[in-house]
């Protein structure tokens, strides 16, 4: 079993493709931040929220698998009572992200899936969504940066067209992988 790391720029859809998975029964685990809630976030459900001082006591304490920062806030993902050995999980990570779970895991737990959309189709996608066009021009140089190299990273690359049919390749990486892993 595994831990599959969904990997994508900004507007790439790979919250959303998690989000489906998790509807489709695949676990998925909930990352630790500082940054406000969002109108319609809950929570334990879309992150836990803490404030900024209960974060640096926590990573100071070794309570993360990996962690960043963005902004002034905070990003952190624990293993904690996540079973990856024993069941699949799925997360929403950055390269960066990828690699330390892969550092404290193993690589043959942590398996990195690339959700690909073309960098036009996101800057229409964040545009779409109401985004501030300075916040998605800064992203996008961010991305241009930040993903450089991601496709060599990460275990496959799933273009993102369609949302159905990313979910069902994607899902169809899970069931392949850990089908492999039981007749080993």
């Amino acid at each position: 079993m595994a831990i599959y790391c969904l990997i994508g720029q900004s507007a790439s859809g790979k919250s959303t493709v998690e989000r489906e998975l998790e509807s489709m029964g695949y676990p998925r685990i909930v990352s630790y931040t500082t940054r406000p809630m969002r109108k319609g976030e809950k929570d334990g459900v879309d992150y836990h929220f803490i404030d900024t001082d209960t974060f640096i006591w926590k990573d100071a304490d070794g309570f993360f698998a990996e962690r960043a920062q963005y902004r002034d806030w905070y990003y952190g993902l624990s293993l904690d009572g996540i079973d990856y050995l024993n069941k699949d999980f799925i997360v929403v990570v950055t390269i960066h992200g990828y690699e330390e779970l892969v550092r404290v895991a193993g690589n043959e737990n942590v398996i990195g899936v690339h959700i690909k959309v073309e960098e036009r189709e996101r800057i229409i996608r964040q545009l779409k969504r109401g985004d501030d066009v300075d916040e998605v021009i800064r992203r996008i140089h961010t991305d241009r940066v930040d993903f450089a190299g991601v496709e060599d990273v990460c275990h496959y690359t799933v273009p993102n067209n369609n949302i159905e049919t990313t979910v069902e390749v994607v899902s169809l990486i899970i069931k392949s992988q850990s089908n492999a892993k039981e007749s080993r």
